[in-house]
């Protein structure tokens, strides 16, 4: 099972032993077995999207855009 889970991912069986032993990535254990559920890796592989350039523009936007709201706020008061 284990062996799948390496393939599935990409990473070494080390790896996922290692990862396994830290809790980082979501498995069962019964007795000295290792299980894992598809659906959870998949949701645990995709949680650290990386942001294209156009969400960190729009991200930025946004910020100064509050920003200076904000400024102009406070300069009313």
């Amino acid at each position: 099972n284990s062996g799948e889970v390496a393939l599935f991912t990409g990473l070494s069986l080390g790896r996922i032993y290692r990862l396994t032993c830290d809790r980082e990535i979501p498995h069962y254990k019964r007795g000295n077995r290792l299980y894992f559920r598809k659906s959870e890796l998949e949701e645990w592989l995709l949680e650290t999207k990386v942001k294209t350039g156009d969400e960190i523009a729009a991200e930025a936007d946004n910020y100064t855009a509050r920003r200076r709201t904000n400024r102009i706020q406070a300069s009313r008061i």
